[in-house]
C-alpha cells in the first residue's frame, strides 16, 4: 500500500506548483467572499473555495509525506538496521491509514457542503 501511495505521491510531486497556486488562489477567494471584495458575493463563491483549498492541501500533504518511502529492508543488513527500517515502515503504514481515513472524510465532507451550497 505504501509503495501505491509513493508512485501517487511522485506524481503528484510534479504538479507542486500548480496545487500551490490552487490553494492560494482558494484561499484568497474565499478570503474576498468573506470581507466580501469588490463584486464578490459571500454566498456564491466560500464553499467551493473552501473545498477546493482543503482538496489543494490534501493532494500537497499526500504528495510530500509519501515521497520518500523506506525501501524494504533486505536480508543482508545488520539486525538492527533492519529493525529500524521495519519501524520506519511501520509508521509511514499507519500514516498512510490515517491519509485514507482523512481523505474518505474529505469525500464525504465534499459532497455535503457541495450539495448544501447547491452545487451538485
Amino acid at each position: 500500500m505504501i509503495e501505491r501511495l509513493q508512485q501517487i505521491a511522485s506524481y503528484l510531486q510534479k504538479f507542486r506548483p500548480i496545487l500551490m497556486l490552487l490553494a492560494l488562489g482558494f484561499l484568497f477567494l474565499f478570503v474576498a467572499a468573506l470581507f466580501e471584495l469588490g463584486d464578490v458575493p459571500y454566498d456564491a463563491y466560500s464553499v467551493p473555495a473552501v473545498v477546493g483549498f482543503i482538496w489543494a492541501v490534501a493532494l500537497l500533504s499526500i504528495g510530500g509525506l509519501f515521497a520518500r518511502v523506506p525501501p524494504r529492508p533486505a536480508r543482508h543488513m545488520p539486525l538492527l538496521r533492519r529493525l529500524k527500517v521495519r519501524l520506519l515502515r511501520a509508521a509511514v503504514y499507519c500514516i498512510a491509514v490515517v491519509m485514507l481515513v482523512l481523505t474518505g472524510a474529505l469525500f464525504m465532507l465534499s459532497s455535503q457542503l457541495l450539495r448544501t451550497w447547491g452545487g451538485f
